[in-house]
């Protein structure tokens, strides 16, 4: 019998429109895709600080969005916040991406700043190979942007939309995979 896994995604997205709401659906098809012979993947959306209430074990993806942390928007991002507090303190992995790696990163008391110009377009990433890139906001050390962070055991975000090439799809598998082999559901 195939074991069941649910993958929450945060849809993050303020509008239905444009790249990020483009990136998000491209995300939520890419979950969708999954299929491994011994586990069968549930992809559950969460919109809302209820929906949030919902998650039971899995993996929490946090989607990116047009939101911008930078800019103050951290208190539109309610569902986001909940379903991070929840999946800490169920022990459920979490992955952020883009929007979502910058909220984790200002949860972790990190400094998201306005970049002076936008990030767009394909760049190679060390251990995640060619990947897609739009930013405004940025996750700095000095004067390094961050590609990626751990955050915690089992709290990893990305600064990128893997969702979007060949490789980061690969990437974003093998991060879905390892995580739902070793969670309860």
């Amino acid at each position: 019998k195939k074991k069941k896994m649910t993958i929450w995604v945060v849809d993050n997205r303020v509008r239905q429109r444009g790249i990020k709401a483009s990136m998000t659906q491209k995300l939520i098809q890419t979950l969708r895709s999954l299929s491994r012979t011994d586990i069968q993947t549930d992809v559950q959306i969460v919109s809302t600080t209820n929906d949030a209430r919902r998650i039971r074990g899995g993996v929490v993806v946090l989607s990116g969005s047009s939101l911008s942390i930078a800019s103050g928007n951290v208190e539109r991002a309610h569902a986001a916040i909940t379903a991070v507090t929840i999946a800490l303190g169920q022990g459920i992995p979490i992955l952020g991406i883009c929007f979502g790696f910058q909220l984790l990163a200002f949860m972790y008391g990190m400094q998201v700043e306005k970049l002076s110009a936008g990030i767009r377009g394909e760049r190679h990433v060390v251990g995640y190979g060619t990947v897609y890139i739009n930013h405004q906001d940025a996750v700095k050390i000095g004067d390094d942007v961050l590609s990626d962070k751990i955050f915690a055991a089992h709290v990893h975000g990305v600064q990128f939309h893997p969702e979007a090439t060949h490789d980061g799809k690969a990437w974003l598998h093998r991060w879905l995979q390892c995580h739902l082999l070793n969670v309860k559901n």
